[in-house]
């Protein structure tokens, strides 16, 4: 046979099997082994809303919801807010490894309370009487009722504040506000009625 070209190599007298086995002593399979294997590729995140009631999102803790036919549980951190994401790891679409499941945070309207930051806003009632010469009236807050002294001279929008009755976060809880709405009496008795005409002409006499 001739001789091989300067610096080259005659592999001439390989077959096929034996040009594999060479490779093979020499890089054991991990060369060419290698290049038809696809490398894992992880899931597809998946995202879905997470409706939350103001009390719900307040105290937090443990719910099940179904989510793409699946029913799975949440752990709902105490003072969650509007639009923050909850991941739960591994519940995405399929792969390896799997994808996350996030849930974006709606919370929901409520027939009482306001929210804004951390803070709480809510009209309270308080009766004519009182607003004019002081007393207590009960008031509504997400732990249960609560009394809440009303000074005498109340006026109507007045806003008066509950220090630390507002949504709990990283900086500790926020602050409840009330903006009085002053009530009058729909249903009189007469000693009521009589009383009512004595003080208008004790206040505003010749009326």
């Amino acid at each position: 046979p001739p001789p091989p070209p300067p610096g080259g190599y005659d592999f001439s007298g390989f077959d096929v099997e034996d040009f594999s086995d060479f490779f093979q002593e020499l890089f054991g399979g991990g060369l060419f082994g290698s290049m038809g294997r696809r490398r894992p590729r992880k899931g597809r995140d998946l995202r879905a809303e997470l409706p939350l009631t103001l009390e719900e999102a307040f105290h937090g803790g443990e719910r099940v919801v179904e989510v793409g036919g699946r029913r799975v549980s949440v752990k709902i951190p105490p003072g969650v807010q509007e639009g923050s994401t909850i991941r739960l790891a591994g519940l995405g679409g399929p792969g390896d490894p799997p994808g996350d499941l996030l849930l974006t945070v709606r919370l929901l309207p409520h027939p009482v309370f306001r929210l804004e930051g951390q803070d709480l806003y809510a009209i309270l009632d308080v009766p004519a009487p009182i607003a004019v010469v002081g007393g207590k009236v009960r008031a509504p807050t997400l732990e249960g009722p609560v009394e809440v002294t009303i000074p005498p001279r109340t006026q109507a929008g007045k806003k008066l504040r509950l220090k630390g009755k507002g949504f709990p976060g990283p900086g500790g809880r926020g602050d409840l506000y009330y903006e009085v709405r002053v009530v009058i009496p729909e249903h009189l008795t007469p000693e009521e009625e009589e009383l009512w005409r004595k003080l208008k002409e004790v206040r505003y006499a010749g009326a």
